[in-house]
């Protein structure tokens, strides 16, 4: 585990399923608390509030922002932000969201390049409504996620289109989830029906289903 980041904690979950051997439902997934946020706080039962998530294949991800006691029927703007150690990490997008722009900022403590959601589309990736009990949720699809390695936390705004930063998962400020797109397959069903063709690295289905169930260690013999 990498100081700062939750990498080994929530990146692979392992079934019973798929220990017989039947296709994981996803292939990473884990939770998050919500934590107070690096601008702000508010009303929010941490102990009940979270983040699911799960990437759905090498360039996919499922998320769930689920709020408990916070403030009754209101609106929060959430969306993802990303973490670099220079300016030179910084992306223009995350998925179909575009990204910007980037800054230098100390918050917490904790000084990191970072970029998010908010910067271009106001929006962030969608609007968090809560009921007259302050519960609420909402699942976002990200698509189209690029390989590579992100640093990242989800994130609440107050209200919709702006504010201040009330709430962040992970957190301090310096807490990441630290996720890998990978451009080879990272699920068994990815070789299936010629699947394995795409990649352009492998002999056969097996070789591909090999890869996969070593975990890489078993390399394409393409």
């Amino acid at each position: 585990m990498r100081i700062g980041s939750i990498l080994v904690t929530f990146v692979v979950a392992v079934s019973a399923a798929v220990l017989a051997g039947a296709a994981p439902a996803s292939v990473a997934s884990g939770v998050v608390q919500w934590q107070d946020g690096w601008d702000t706080s508010g009303a929010l039962d941490l102990t009940q509030s979270n983040v699911t998530w799960a990437q759905t294949d090498n360039s996919s991800l499922d998320a769930t922002y689920t709020f408990v006691g916070a403030d009754p029927n209101a609106q929060y703007t959430v969306g993802v932000a990303l973490l670099y150690a220079d300016q030179s990490g910084c992306l223009p997008s995350f998925g179909q969201f575009s990204l910007g722009p980037c800054y230098d900022v100390t918050r917490q403590g904790y000084t990191s390049w970072e970029d998010d959601t908010n910067g271009v589309n106001p929006a962030g990736v969608g609007t968090l409504s809560t009921d007259g009990s302050g519960d609420g949720s909402l699942t976002v699809h990200f698509t189209g996620i690029a390989p590579g390695t992100y640093r990242l936390k989800f994130y609440a705004r107050e209200g919709i289109g702006g504010g201040s930063i009330e709430f962040q998962a992970p957190g301090p400020f310096s807490q990441t989830l630290d996720l890998t797109f990978s451009a080879l397959p990272v699920s068994t069903d990815q070789c299936k029906d010629g699947g394995w063709q795409t990649f352009g690295v492998f002999k056969n289905q097996g070789d591909c289903v090999s890869y996969v169930a070593t975990d890489g260690r078993n390399p394409p013999n393409a």
